[in-house]
């Protein structure tokens, strides 16, 4: 019995290892991919005579480099604490939704009116921001008070 739990244990940080491994080479092509999306954006603002289109797009791949970000700091927020958390996805989900706003802003600044099909993909997505924020609330709300009971019970067994 006892070599079994051996093994078992030995089997579970051989495969954390190999977890651990995995996530640090994503956070490495991750962050190369960011590096990749900052040089597109060095190289539109280096353009002489910037326009509207340019400027969008540079906002555009802004927050992409922001959600490339997030997902890094999640990566490494759970290699280090061995849990994921909800609210770094909920602020990927509030940039992406923001994103797809200026996009369809960009779009729409193009011609001269915005289609029905574009109007409710707009109060739909605005819509989807608004409880994405309440949901952000909720979650760090419920981190905070799951901190607090830690550390009563911490308190407590001494």
């Amino acid at each position: 019995m006892n070599n079994e739990k051996d093994f078992n244990l030995k089997a579970e940080r051989f495969f954390r290892k190999i977890e651990t491994f995995f996530n640090v080479c994503i956070v490495v092509i991750l962050l190369l991919a960011c590096a990749y999306v900052i040089s597109i954006i060095a190289i539109d603002f280096i353009k002489p005579t910037p326009t509207p289109k340019i400027i969008l797009h540079v906002i555009n791949e802004t927050l992409l480099v922001l959600i490339i970000l997030e997902i890094v700091w999640t990566i490494l927020q759970f290699i280090r604490e061995n849990r994921i958390l909800l609210s770094p996805f909920i602020i990927i989900g509030i940039i992406s939704a923001i994103r797809r706003l200026l996009f369809i802003e960009a779009q729409s600044s193009y011609a001269k009116h915005l289609s029905m099909e574009e109007l409710y993909e707009v109060i739909v997505t605005a819509f989807v921001v608004l409880v994405l924020i309440i949901a952000y609330y909720l979650a760090v709300k419920a981190r905070k008070i799951e901190s607090e009971i830690e550390e009563k019970g911490r308190s407590s067994k001494f």
